[in-house]
């Protein structure tokens, strides 16, 4: 058996000599084919360089070589974690990195001033100069969000075909944002601040968030639930900080001065967002305008997603619009107002990173049908029967985590949508979602001028029995319409 192991060894040995030697001999009639020689189980294995004289001969087949002693990380290697392109790189890992961090800056400073504009209704009711009814002033609110979503399938179309607009956008929404505030602090009528706050602030907000938008769903191509959750928490995030930025200004200086003050803040930024907040390329802007797909508009899963959307968004922003002036209504001070609305955003920042999460893993009609259950649980429950601090805390506790996180799922959505158009980008699916959400603004300003109309009492005992009772039942009966539309939809087989 010893003597078998020893033959085999020798033998070996002969055919890695003969190898050798076969490489000297090309090398010698060969002397530009720069022949190297690379190990396979210790045993010396010739291989060419490509474009070398003997990589070309006929009848001759040697492994080519790779040419590079130190090859550069290539761009296209997937990130595990993000499942962003440019992973291998250090520098585009940076770049990654720094995008997704100002998105959520991006989204903190724009929707985390939106989100706190309960503070601003309070402030604009009492103050001499601002003469409107609370439907008024809670227009202003409405004309904010309206534009900033309604618009996402325009600026995306735009991106789209024209992709010089992209770069416009994502140089100059936030300072056309800062334009409108300060307009807004010169403002002294309804119609003035609806213009400027509102229009004026929406539309350059919206320049700025769906080209940060574009640009995450550029760098990340797997888990983009949890990129987009994780910009979303931004609003959360600066619903927090903002209140304790502009509650005491406005206490003690007012609305003009505020205005003001952020209006400088949104410009403060910008340099920093021209730096990082960049695509992976730019598109030339001679480059040819890219088709459109609408073969969307032919999915049943686009337009029960679409639907529940609507049904979603124009009960959502009841809560987060009056439960400030609501807990006011019942005695409470206005730093729990404050407080209240800072709890409902921050809940909502981690509802935000949880659903964008289980977006990517989970059944998206099943977070869809839990979320919109909890909603209308927390509402007509918890809300309604409020009649101190301790349960207006648990109500956006609750609805902060179950509702605040519900753009997140679009990714999820875009992804089933898809299905039935594989062509179609995820970014132009998003944005159309987003004009959708835009509808409930809309219809929840018809319902606030319908459902109140006349400013609340004093005081109150509970929500059921007051001014705030239409609003109650409207958000909650929204939650269990949309619950029941994607049940009806799985039954039958739509989605």
């Amino acid at each position: 058996m010893e003597t078998e192991i020893e033959l085999a060894d020798m033998n070996g040995e002969r055919r890695a000599a003969r190898r050798n030697s076969t490489l000297l001999a090309m090398h010698d009639l060969f002397p530009s084919a720069n022949i190297v020689s690379s190990g396979f189980q210790n045993t010396p294995f010739p291989v060419a360089r490509e474009g070398s004289p003997i990589s070309s001969m006929p009848g001759i087949n040697v492994p080519l070589a790779n040419t590079e002693e130190d090859p550069a990380p290539r761009s296209d290697v997937q990130d595990p974690e993000t499942g962003a392109t440019g992973g291998g790189d250090p520098k585009k890992r940076f770049r990654k990195v720094m995008v997704l961090f100002m998105a959520t800056i991006v989204e903190a400073l724009l929707w985390g001033f939106v989100f706190s504009f309960g503070l601003f209704q309070n402030q604009y009711a009492a103050e001499e100069k601002f003469v409107a009814k609370e439907v008024e002033i809670t227009m202003i609110f409405i004309t904010a969000v309206g534009s900033m979503y309604g618009s996402g399938s325009v600026f995306e179309v735009l991106f789209t075909r024209f992709p010089i607009v992209l770069k416009v956008c994502s140089w100059c929404g936030l300072p056309v944002a800062a334009i409108g505030l300060f307009l807004a602090s010169r403002s002294t009528e309804a119609w003035q601040f609806i213009l400027t706050q509102g229009l004026f602030y929406g539309i350059g907000a919206a320049m700025q968030y769906y080209s940060a938008y574009s640009h995450i769903s550029d760098w990340y191509s797997d888990n983009k639930g949890f990129a987009f959750g994780m910009m979303l928490a931004g609003s959360g995030i600066g619903g927090v900080v903002i209140p304790l930025i502009i509650g005491p200004i406005l206490k003690s200086q007012g609305s003009t001065r505020a205005l003001s003050v952020w209006a400088i803040v949104l410009v403060f930024p910008t340099p920093f967002i021209w730096c990082f907040l960049r695509p992976r390329n730019w598109i030339s802007a001679s480059a040819s305008p890219q088709p459109l797909d609408w073969c969307f508009l032919k999915s049943k899963v686009f337009w029960v997603y679409q639907g529940v959307n609507i049904i979603q968004s124009a009960g959502y922003f009841l809560p987060g619009i009056y439960v400030a002036t609501f807990a006011q209504a019942l005695g409470l001070s206005a730093w729990e107002g404050i407080s209240l609305t800072a709890t409902l955003n921050i809940c909502g920042s981690f509802s935000s990173l949880a659903i964008g999460k289980l977006s990517d893993v989970c059944n998206v009609p099943n977070i869809v049908i839990a979320s919109m259950a909890a909603q209308s649980v927390s509402v007509l429950l918890i809300w309604g029967l409020a009649d101190n601090m301790a349960h207006l805390s648990i109500f956006v506790i609750i609805y902060g985590l179950v509702a605040g996180g519900f753009t997140s799922i679009y990714s999820g959505m875009a992804r089933e949508i898809r299905r039935d158009c594989p062509n179609m980008s995820d970014t132009w699916m998003m944005g159309i979602l987003s004009s959708g959400r835009g509808v409930g603004p809309i219809l929840c300003s018809i319902i606030t001028l319908t459902l109140f109309t006349s400013n609340p009492e004093d005081t109150i005992k509970e929500g059921y029995g007051s001014p705030y009772e239409g609003f109650i039942l409207f958000s909650g009966m929204t939650g269990l319409l949309g619950v029941a539309v994607v049940c009806l939809a799985k039954w039958k087989r739509w989605i």
